[in-house]
């Protein structure tokens, strides 16, 4: 081989390693996403932590204004049929008025981005009230219900010999390698070049360049955060080409959970100083490990 097309594809897999990591801190950077929605909506939208309705899971007061809203149990307003269009819900963000809430929608023509309600969804569909498991949308003056699809296949294949305990209900975006016991990830390592820290930090102060390419979308499992899940932002090959497939879900980066907005921060936060960025991700219900080394 020629020492010309050797320096090439040495130069291709540093730029894929480089790729790589910008998509594993689109990944966090889920979490900022979180915090600018807070931004959107109106100074008096959220509500205060001690306004639970009736029926409505309490959420645990936070310094972050994300935690007033509640991300499950609003009461229904009305019953509507199921949707028959080709739209798919991906994720919501309720709020205790369902008229003030934002929903993650996905178009199979136009791909998936995130609605105020109000807007038109697609031409003749609006959405109308957000709630944490399902949106209700009007079409023709009739109302049409969207629904989470359930995450059961985000855990990782259960240990053939019986394993979870009782009433062990751990919190499900805890790193895979300790939710399944008799499941070893596949693992994948990655050699980063040199300078990266600079470009990990220009990045990372620049969230909103990170989600053109990849989005990312808050997951929940039984009432509870348990990741991220990876889709296809404006790069549309980008995924492929870092090894990611569309629907994985980010549980874990250096064996700290991604199942809060405090860890979130702590994840972000760490980045600055760490030797090597660990990945865990569920794909099809078995975990994955990708590890880049940052120095």
């Amino acid at each position: 081989m020629s020492p010309f097309r050797l320096a090439n594809d040495r130069s291709r897999t540093a730029e894929r390693a480089a790729m790589l990591c910008c998509a594993l801190l689109a990944a966090l950077a889920a979490w900022l996403l979180l915090r600018f929605v807070g931004a959107l909506l109106p100074g008096d939208a959220a509500p205060p932590t001690d306004a639970v309705p009736a029926g409505t899971a309490a959420i645990t007061p936070a310094r972050t204004s994300v935690a007033r809203w509640h991300l499950f149990g609003n009461t229904p307003q009305a019953a509507s049929g199921p949707s028959t269009t080709s739209l798919i819900l991906r994720g919501t963000l309720a709020d205790a008025d369902p008229k003030a809430g934002i929903a993650v929608i996905a178009d199979a023509g136009k791909g998936e981005r995130s609605w105020r309600v109000g807007e038109e969804v697609s031409p003749g569909v609006r959405l109308a009230r957000v709630y944490a498991d399902r949106v209700v949308v009007t079409r023709d003056g009739s109302e049409e219900t969207l629904t989470l699809p359930r995450d059961s296949d985000l855990r990782p294949a259960a240990s053939p010999r019986g394993a979870t305990a009782p009433g062990a209900n751990a919190r499900a975006g805890a790193s895979a390698t300790n939710a399944s016991p008799g499941t070893t990830p596949a693992a994948q390592a990655v050699r980063a070049p040199n300078g990266l820290q600079a470009q990990v930090e220009r990045l990372r102060q620049n969230p909103a360049e990170l989600m053109k390419r990849v989005q990312v979308v808050p997951v929940l499992a039984d009432g509870r955060l348990t990741g991220v899940r990876v889709s296809t932002g404006t790069d549309v090959v980008l995924l492929n080409q870092l090894g990611f497939q569309q629907g994985d879900v980010v549980t874990a980066v250096n064996g700290t959970p991604v199942d809060s907005i405090e860890r979130g921060q702590q994840i972000m936060s760490s980045l600055g100083s760490a030797s090597s960025v660990r990945v865990t991700v569920l794909r099809a219900g078995k975990p994955t490990e990708i590890t880049v080394g940052l120095r």
